[in-house]
């Protein structure tokens, strides 16, 4: 198990924080804010983590920060119903990226 943090940051401000224990088999549910960044941060390295899996299921976002993929650690609800919204990191080098869906599809992009 690990902890994730996400922040949720508007253009000037981080509006909250929430704690996401991954393998715990209870992934942690938020609701969607419209116009806002979610960036994930391990505070165990400092950084975003460097790979995680995405799956859009009707218009939320089910995150998994496994490799496999199989379980979901974040389920971000109505993330899909406002197109304002991005999942980001913050990178070794200091710079913000978005994640990018391992499937290609525009329709689960979240960005």
């Amino acid at each position: 198990m690990k902890t994730v943090i996400v922040k949720v940051n508007t253009a000037t401000q981080t509006i909250a924080e929430h704690t996401v224990v991954t393998q715990d088999g209870q992934p942690t549910v938020i609701k969607a804010v419209q116009k806002v960044n979610y960036e994930l941060f391990d505070p165990a390295t400092g950084h975003a983590p460097n790979h995680i899996v995405t799956k859009r299921v009707g218009s939320d976002l089910h995150v998994s920060m496994e490799d496999d993929g199989q379980d979901s650690d974040l389920i971000i609800e109505g993330f899909y119903d406002d197109t304002d919204s991005a999942l980001i990191g913050l990178a070794e080098n200091g710079e913000y990226y978005y994640y990018i869906p391992d499937t290609g599809e525009v329709a689960d992009y979240v960005t």
